[in-house]
């Protein structure tokens, strides 16, 4: 693990808060030359502790309407063409591998439960048996965490 100074964390945090911050902005807050916080952002780039920049969208105002949790037992031997199958269905926002009885969890936006269904009928009928979780409220959702408060 990269070890991060009180600045590096500064900066982060300033990050994680505004994306859009200026290199000058970040500068004044951090009491730092503008080459310097470029210098400490290369730095913190390539070593991919941050991994890029985003904008955060709501996807019911698209018309997105449904968000859905997938998890699936995927077939042994058909990891790598369902991780091919996920990356072109344009609607899936993350896949993760976790442990218990489903082998793989994904997380998508619909635009309504005919195309959630027929995304998940497609996915059991070439990769295995899955549950479909619709979420129906998120009452806490980070974007963000204080990282020098837990590191």
């Amino acid at each position: 693990m990269e070890k991060l100074d009180s600045v590096d964390l500064k900066i982060l945090s300033l990050l994680q808060q505004n994306a859009r911050y200026t290199l000058k902005d970040i500068a004044k807050e951090v009491e730092l030359s503008t080459p310097a916080v470029s210098s400490r952002l290369e730095k913190l780039e390539s070593s991919n502790i941050i991994k890029g920049y985003t904008a955060l969208i709501n996807y019911s105002t698209l018309g997105l309407n449904i968000n859905a949790i997938v998890s699936v037992d995927v077939i042994p031997g058909t990891k790598q063409e369902f991780i091919e199958f996920l990356k072109q269905q344009k609607c899936i926002l993350s896949l993760d591998w976790v442990t218990g009885k489903y082998s793989a969890v994904v997380k998508g936006v619909f635009a309504d439960i005919e195309a959630l269904n027929q995304f998940n009928n497609s996915l059991s009928e070439r990769f295995g048996s899955s549950v479909v979780q619709v979420i129906l409220h998120t009452d806490l959702e980070r974007t963000s965490l204080k990282i020098d408060d837990i590191i």
